[in-house]
């Protein structure tokens, strides 16, 4: 309800200059669960390899990579990350491979309990 006006949504509309948002189809394509990630690549001081670190994993890229910033997208349905750089407004993929949940993430480490007493 707005300040107490009980009409129509339309008439509203008029009013606001509100347009309600179309119906659009279902999908053509079935959803695809994927995360996306964000990474600067770094150097491990030690084995000077260049990497990025996801999920607790590091995974190495080639050292033309160090300082930039990259994005990872994991498509969860089929366990595959690609990592892709940005340059001159194209993408390019630069690894691709298998990537699995880690089985230990899936391991509680507190229990939790919602208290509405503290």
């Amino acid at each position: 309800m707005i300040h107490g006006y009980r009409g129509s949504i339309n008439h509203i509309s008029s009013i606001y200059r509100y347009n309600a948002p179309s119906r659009t189809p279902r999908r053509k394509t079935p959803f695809v669960p994927t995360v996306y990630f964000i990474r600067k690549v770094y150097q491990d001081e030690e084995s000077n390899k260049v990497f990025i670190e996801i999920l607790k994993e590091h995974i190495t890229l080639p050292k033309a990579y160090l300082g930039m910033f990259v994005l990872a997208q994991w498509n969860l349905k089929h366990n595959k990350l690609r990592i892709l750089y940005e340059n001159d407004m194209k993408a390019t993929v630069i690894k691709e491979l298998n990537f699995k949940l880690n089985a230990t993430t899936k391991n509680k480490v507190v229990p939790f309990h919602l208290s509405l007493n503290p």
